[in-house]
This record gives C-alpha cells, structure tokens and sequence, in this order.
C-alpha cells in the first residue's frame, strides 16, 4: 500500500516497498543431527603421584622416611678407613684456619715497607717556617693522580708547574700549628683546601713543595729496593 506524506510544501506518494524475510536455519540444519555423546565415570581414587627421581639411592616406591632410614644406616656402615678419611679432613681444615689467624711472621721493616708500596700507610714529616710548624705526608697513588689529573688542563701553560704544587699540596699539608687542616679551615673540602693555597705567601709555599719532595725520596730511599738482593728479598717477603 503506497503512503502519502503531506506537508506545508505539498502532498507526495511513496510507492510501498515489501518487508524483507529472513529464514534463519536450524541447527539440525547447519550441522546435522547431534550424536548423543557419553563419558566414562570418573575413578574413586587417582595413582598416588611419586616426584622422587629413578635413581637406585632413592628407590621410587620409597617414602621419605624410608629413605632417611637408609642414608642413616650406611653412614652407620662406614669403614674405619672412611672415618679416618674424614677425620683428616677436619684436620687440614683446622690447620688452614689456624694459620689464616696466626700472627704475621714478617719482620717490622719487611711489612712497613710492604705497606708504603701498597699504599697502606703514609710517611709524615713538620716543617717549621717563621714559627708556625706544618705537617706533610706523602700520598697514595689515587690522590697524586687526582692531583696531576687536574694540573693537566694548564699542560703547556707558564701556569703548569704553579697548579702541579699547588694541587699536590692541597693533599699533602694535613696539618698547620698541630691541628688537622679541615679544623683548622674549618671546612674540609678540596675547593678549602686549594683556596688556601693561593693565600698562602710565595715563600712558604716553594718551601713546603722543596720540603714535601723530600719527603718522598727518603720515604723512597727508605723502603723501596735498590738492589737486587732487596727486590728478591720484597718478593721473599710477600710470598709469606
């Protein structure tokens, strides 16, 4: 049946159009019939699940406890020979740790200068200027490479030799009238440190670098070997 539309505009008539059909099939249809399926019941009781491993010393049919029983009963089983084994064990190992904690055997020398070439331990020396006494020390091989590390930016300048003093004494001078240098500034900071060699008068400076260098060549004449009678004797020494 065509419908009419009326409006202000006019009057219009849309034919009808037919209303579509869609026949949706069965599942009968699609797929055929169903077969009817049927399960088997379940068992009363599921296999008891073993996790031990086939090996001969854990028998698989074994429990825990058995197993226990039978380690015990073949450590009960031991030979004399197997005790004495055993017992030679714990005796090697009581001598290792009583060696590890025994007093050193070197001699005072030999381990002070073992310790100055392993950076152990540092030489010291006061040097008196105008009255006021100063304490320097030698350095360990990380701060005076800090310190040529950060000369190095004036390499090739007339500054060069200027900055090397100064920041091989920045980590050198640890003390000024008996007090600790981070006390005495109080501030214990590197940027302390170098700030005060500036202020510090030209003189005394060139005579802590003089003083501070002769430091280390006696703390290197002292202990580090000359000959090579002293070299075997370090080497003799650190085998110990």
């Amino acid at each position: 049946m065509p419908t009419t539309i009326k409006s202000g505009l006019g009057e219009q008539t849309l034919p009808s159009r037919p209303l579509r059909t869609t026949i949706v099939p069965s599942v009968e249809q699609r797929f055929g019939a169903m077969e009817e399926q049927s399960f088997e019941p379940l068992p009363d009781s599921l296999p008891a699940y073993n996790p031990a491993p086939a090996n001969p010393n854990y028998p698989e049919a074994a429990p825990l406890g058995a197993y226990n029983a039978l380690q015990s009963a073949r450590r009960a089983g031991m030979g004399a020979g197997s005790l004495d084994d055993l017992k030679r064990q714990e005796e090697a190992i009581g001598r290792a740790r009583a060696a590890k904690f025994a007093p050193s055997r070197l001699s005072l020398a030999a381990k002070n200068r073992i310790e100055i070439l392993c950076g152990i331990s540092r030489a010291e020396k006061t040097v008196e200027i105008d009255g006021q006494v100063y304490g320097l020390q030698t350095l360990k091989g990380k701060e005076n490479r800090e310190a040529l590390l950060a000369a190095s930016q004036f390499d090739g300048t007339i500054e060069e030799a200027f900055e090397v003093r100064k920041q091989l004494l920045a980590r050198g001078l640890f003390s000024i009238a008996g007090t600790d240098i981070g006390v005495f500034l109080g501030d214990d900071s590197m940027e302390a440190r170098l700030e005060l060699m500036d202020e510090l008068p030209e003189l005394v400076l060139t005579k802590l670098f003089d003083e501070h260098n002769k430091l280390f060549n006696d703390t290197r004449e002292k202990y580090f070997p000359k000959t090579e009678a002293e070299v075997k004797e370090v080497i003799e020494d650190l085998k110990k």
